[in-house]
């Protein structure tokens, strides 16, 4: 498995809408009552720790 399709800086990557993104982070952030800046940012750590485990690169 290729880890190319993630940007660096937590940035959308391509095919997944602005929309959906949002829409997703929102039912997440009510789903547990938390900001939905922190729920962005474990996202995106989440999606870098799997690149570390399925690439085997530092960050």
């Amino acid at each position: 498995m290729k880890c190319c399709s993630t940007y660096p800086k937590g940035e959308i990557r391509e095919g997944l809408l602005i929309a959906e993104h949002y829409a997703m982070v929102d039912v997440i952030s009510k789903k547990f009552a938390l900001p939905i800046s922190t729920v962005e940012k474990n996202m995106r750590w989440a999606l870098r720790r799997l690149r570390v485990m399925y690439c085997g690169e530092n960050i």
